[in-house]
């Protein structure tokens, strides 16, 4: 009877840490966030390092579409991305604490999975999913917070 009351306790005890992770993890991500083109550009792959330093105006371009992009995402579920050309995209997002993952969909019904590297109450680390057809030359997006 005493080993049953006790690992019924750790159980509990283990639930209630996993949810209260969940839980910060869902803070942390909740805020303003600010892309940090230049600590994304510094860390990219080498392969992508040598394709930019060879041409020019694909360096530009991926600076104009990526400079100045912000994700601001609500404790009510729902994130406003804006993006380099002064456009917003709206949807919802969620996060899953188990695998470390956000999934972002479009009001469009498009989804967008991200694993979170690293999160901080200031900074956070995320890596896109690759989606097979080509691999994106920011293989990881540094954001500073608000």
């Amino acid at each position: 009877m005493n080993n049953i009351l006790k690992i019924i306790s750790i159980t509990l005890l283990v639930l209630n840490c996993l949810t209260l992770s969940a839980q910060t993890q869902k803070e942390q991500l909740t805020g303003i966030w600010n892309f940090d083109f230049h600590a994304s550009t510094a860390n990219m792959e080498e392969k992508a390092k040598t394709i930019l330093a060879k041409n020019p105006a694909v360096q530009a371009k991926l600076e104009s579409n990526y400079r100045n992009r912000q994700i601001i995402f609500n404790a009510d579920g729902n994130y406003i991305f804006h993006l380099h050309d002064g456009k917003e995209e709206r949807g919802t997002w969620t996060s899953n604490n188990t695998n470390r993952s956000i999934t972002m969909t479009t009001s469009q019904g498009h989804t967008q999975n991200l694993t979170i590297i690293l999160i901080s109450p200031t900074v956070m680390i995320l890596e896109p999913e690759a989606n097979g057809k080509m691999i994106p030359m920011l293989s990881r997006w540094y954001f500073t917070k608000n």
